[in-house]
């Protein structure tokens, strides 16, 4: 688990398993993190949905890389409003192609 310093932002890498499910003969453990917050801070939590959707005119992967852009961009807005920005950029991006995934997106603003 990493905890990434990038322009005034933070990047906290998930576990190697899930929290689903059971392995046999391992204790899982996780690491608990801390993180400066003030007022104003924004926190987004995704899963891999969105940037694993493909779209756009190759058909390609919209890519996490992607995405943080996206939501580094759109941080000034209201949460509503970044709803459905995200939502329009879901939309172009995957054109007429089928949902491949589940997707979400949490942020939260304190």
């Amino acid at each position: 688990m990493t905890l990434k310093k990038q322009l005034s932002t933070y990047e906290i890498k998930g576990e190697k398993y899930g929290t689903g499910g059971r392995v046999l003969g391992k204790e899982r453990t996780y690491t608990n993190h801390s993180i400066p917050i003030k007022p104003g801070t924004s926190i987004y939590l995704f899963k891999d949905g969105f940037a694993d959707q493909f779209g756009g005119v190759r058909g390609k992967k919209f890519m996490k890389k992607k995405l943080k852009e996206v939501l580094f961009k759109i941080s000034h807005l209201e949460m509503e409003e970044q709803q459905l920005v995200l939502s329009c950029y879901l939309d172009e991006w995957k054109g007429k192609l089928d949902q491949v995934d589940d997707i979400l997106v949490i942020g939260v603003r304190f």
